[in-house]
């Protein structure tokens, strides 16, 4: 998911980076180049 998370990012605008979320996992916020934004989450198994 991050190396999708960083191919989308390319061209757009980095919202809010990966980080850890209390409930666990990690969220990630972006603006892909044709501005679409996009919540990215990558939950723990």
């Amino acid at each position: 998911m991050t190396a999708i998370f960083n191919a989308l990012v390319e061209g757009g605008s980095l919202k809010g980076p990966f980080h850890k979320q209390p409930q666990g996992g990690e969220t990630g916020w972006l603006a892909d180049k044709f501005g679409v934004n996009w919540t990215i989450t990558i939950e723990e198994a």
